[in-house]
């Protein structure tokens, strides 16, 4: 019983250690930029190539980063018929200036045009791991008064608009897999790129050495026992009362929890037992995109089956069980940060949401698996793992439920975690008595 006790402390601790990773996943469509593509002013349908096109936000010290392998001012220049440039998610407004030909030795030959793009913003939830980010819609035409247009172009330099006609296709940035502006301008330029990779693989194969195998040798066969008699053992059957001593002192040293678990059990055969759990949690989830706070009451309910063969006036447990959960809660939006992995304007500072979400709710299946035992009289001292199963979880509009009460954290999919560390009282209410018959050996064979 200790060696079991010790192996499921090492789990049940390596557990409350484990966290997933931070890391928002590359594939996931976050914050989009403004896609823009070129076509040959003279033969609109064709594609045209800008040549060192450098593109530069206004007040800021250096343009886009274009080429990132590039270590020297080529990465600032942009050769080919497309281009993806950052708006500013925190404004309504991005004002850039467009440099063609930005390396050329004759400065009349570079041209200069700025344009500022009009716009609106809504930020959208994606994750734990990458918060929230922006999507963004072009503001349409409007000649009356208040004039608004999606774009406002300028001659910078005094040589003319390189950029001789600018349409909007997509007024919905919402991702860039789509064209959203085409420009068309007279200029050509040819641009190549090659690409090697090599990969080289080992494969090792291991000998396996064979070790003989020695005789059989015969073992003496044991004398003959006495039979024991018969013994009788006291079942005791009642209800049995505790707390989680985890969820308990958890606020002690995490700031961000606030919580209590009263756990019960009541003996109905010798191997069953009818067991519940009552419990309350107020857990902040605090990580560097976003901070949210989900409060709650949770109630689970089910059996547990010993699987211990206990010694006579032993009452000590290894059990297996299922339970049903549910949960009503409210979860709080405090603050999140916008996840952009092109920050060419800077990070930008945490938005202070402080919405609240009401009437929350959320079921959840759950194998029960620990073990119980008695340190004094009628005082057990118990441990509990729980792998669990959400079958229905009511989210909020807009955002998503990262911690149910009593369920656990939900970011690692519809699967969860949890353990308890209990102490609990047990109220004894009758007795059954059981006659365990001796075992009788017969005398050995001459």
């Amino acid at each position: 019983m200790k060696k079991i006790i010790s192996l499921l402390l090492v789990f049940t601790f390596g557990l409350s250690s484990c966290e997933k990773d931070d890391i928002c996943d590359a594939n996931t469509p976050t914050t989009p930029r403004l896609v823009i593509t070129f076509y040959d002013a003279d033969n609109p349908t064709v594609l045209q190539n800008v040549k060192n096109l450098m593109v530069i936000g206004k007040d800021e010290p250096a343009g886009i980063i274009f080429n990132e392998t590039a270590t020297d001012t080529t990465k600032y220049l942009a050769n080919g018929s497309t281009i993806s440039i950052p708006l500013k998610t925190n404004a309504e407004t991005t004002t850039y200036t467009f440099v063609l030909d930005s390396q050329n030795d004759n400065p009349a030959a570079i041209n200069t045009d700025e344009i500022t793009f009009n716009y609106t913003h809504q930020d959208l939830y994606v994750s734990r791991a990458c918060g929230f980010k922006t999507i963004f819609e072009l503001n349409p035409f409007s000649n009356t008064p208040p004039i608004t247009r999606p774009f406002v172009q300028a001659d910078t330099d005094g040589n003319g608009l390189w950029m001789q006609e600018v349409f909007v296709i997509n007024p919905k940035i919402e991702t860039e897999n789509e064209t959203h502006i085409k420009v068309f301008f007279s200029s050509c330029l040819m641009v190549s790129m090659v690409l090697v990779q090599a990969q080289e693989t080992s494969t090792t194969i291991e000998k396996k050495e064979t070790v003989p195998v020695k005789p059989k040798t015969e073992t003496a066969k044991p004398a003959l026992q006495e039979a024991k008699p018969d013994s009788i053992k006291t079942d005791r059957y009642g209800l049995r009362v505790g707390v989680d001593l985890y969820k308990l002192t958890r606020g002690f040293y995490d700031k961000d929890y606030k919580g209590i678990e009263i756990v019960g059990d009541f003996r109905l055969t010798k191997k069953y037992y009818l067991a519940a759990e009552l419990g309350f949690e107020d857990k902040t989830t605090d990580d560097d995109r976003l901070n949210s706070t989900a409060t709650g009451t949770y109630i689970k309910g089910g059996f547990d089956y010993n699987l211990y063969q206990n010694w006579l006036d032993m009452e000590n447990l290894i059990t297996i069980g299922l339970r049903g959960g549910f949960s009503t809660f409210s979860q709080d939006l405090n603050s999140y940060k916008i996840y952009n992995p092109n920050p060419y304007w800077g990070e930008q500072p945490s938005i202070v949401k402080d919405q609240k979400y009401n009437g929350l709710t959320a079921g959840w299946l759950e194998v029960a698996m620990g073990l119980k035992a008695k340190v004094f009289n009628n005082v057990f001292v118990g441990f509990g793992v729980q792998l669990k199963m959400l079958v229905m979880n009511t989210k909020p509009d807009g955002f998503d439920n990262l911690y149910i009460p009593g369920f656990n954290r939900t970011y690692d999919g519809s699967f969860g975690i949890g353990f308890n560390y209990t102490v609990s009282y047990f109220i004894p209410i009758y007795k059954k008595k059981t006659v365990i018959p001796s075992i009788k050996k017969d005398a050995p064979k001459k």
